[in-house]
């Protein structure tokens, strides 16, 4: 009997504009990237002639997606608790599953290919994707992705990403070191690294600080505790109110993808003027509103920190002309410490925060 030779051939196709190692720069809303894995076999005899090929069938592949936490412009800092695992990435496959396939363990068909989909909830940065099958005598397909959020802007006959810059270039606000950002540093280790927008929101922002600064009863600048990473993406980590400050914290909280430069977090004005609540800080939450929608046409984002719809309840607080009529705000900002404002011209990004 001739000795066969068994060579397996494999290749990993990807579908539209995922290649390997591709820069993918992502307009909103996010888009979702198809992988495929294609499993083919040519057995050759003694005499180097094909003797079989074809797809192979019923083979099993596991999907495995790493990001690299240290890549995206920062790096992050455990303070006295390590932060959580991220899973930055979901798997999505459209229906139906065959018996035994999950979201990331799939059988090629009779085709020899596994399909797989994932999309990114607003991880920035480095991501390897595996593909991994159970057969051990097949080779592991691995594939990067360098992850960035920007709007993408005309640059003559082509696009190009709009750069995010950092807050400190705008506006009349706390000084930053107020709370440096410890779980978000840059990449020589500086906290504080989570300021950065659009150019567009950043100047609506500036206006906002300016005004409110200009008209405060006392002088007082308001403070922006984020915006966004420098390379796009949301947070992992949302200030959380200690017993002094509202943004010194021992705890993490996850804080849902809405904030791509363009959604500010403030704290409350009502914390330096008399309290959340009170009759001076609901006059100083009053102006700031009125500042932020009248001048800037901002406004208060339409979702919790976790994605959810904010509570429609309302309640009254002084208007900032001495017996004008009082204005309506959504209670359930007017009570947070932290108050996220969304400044955007983009109808699509304004939508979906």
């Amino acid at each position: 009997m001739k000795t066969l030779l068994a060579l397996f051939i494999l290749s990993l196709s990807a579908v539209a504009e995922v290649h390997d190692n591709p820069t993918v720069m992502r307009q909103w809303p996010m888009q979702g990237y198809d992988w495929s894995y294609f499993a083919y076999k040519i057995v050759y005899n003694s005499s180097g002639q094909i003797i079989e090929q074809g797809p192979v069938p019923d083979l099993w592949i596991n999907m495995i997606i790493i990001d690299d936490e240290s890549s995206g412009g920062h790096t992050h800092g455990s303070d006295s608790d390590a932060r959580p695992n991220q899973t930055p990435m979901q798997a999505v496959l459209a229906p139906p599953l065959q018996p035994g396939e999950t979201l990331t363990r799939r059988k090629t068909g009779a085709d020899g290919k596994a399909h797989f989909s994932w999309k990114g909830d607003g991880f920035a940065g480095k991501v390897t994707t595996l593909l991994v099958p159970e057969d051990i005598t097949w080779r592991i397909e691995q594939f990067h992705a360098l992850l960035e959020y920007f709007e993408k802007i005309p640059n003559g006959s082509t696009w190009r990403p709009r750069n995010l810059k950092l807050m400190q270039d705008y506006g009349e606000t706390k000084s930053f070191t107020r709370h440096g950002d410890t779980r978000h540093k840059n990449t020589i280790g500086q906290p504080g690294n989570t300021r950065s927008g659009t150019e567009p929101t950043l100047v609506m922002a500036d206006f906002i600080n300016k005004y409110y600064k200009q008209l405060s009863p006392t002088g007082s600048a308001l403070d922006i505790t984020r915006i966004s990473l420098g390379s796009g993406g949301c947070h992992d980590g949302k200030f959380q109110p200690g017993s002094s400050t509202a943004y010194y914290y021992l705890t993490w909280v996850m804080k849902a993808c809405n904030a791509f430069g363009v959604e500010i977090d403030y704290e409350n004005p009502a914390l330096d003027s008399g309290g959340i609540g009170s009759a001076t800080g609901d006059a100083a939450y009053g102006l700031f509103i009125q500042v932020m929608n009248n001048g800037a046409k901002c406004r208060t984002s339409k979702f919790k920190d976790d994605g959810s719809p904010i509570p429609t309840d309302t309640v009254q607080v002084p208007g900032y002309f001495p017996g004008g009529p009082p204005i309506i705000v959504y209670k359930y900002w007017r009570d947070a410490p932290i108050v996220s404002v969304v400044c955007t011209l983009d109808p699509k990004v304004d939508k979906a925060n």
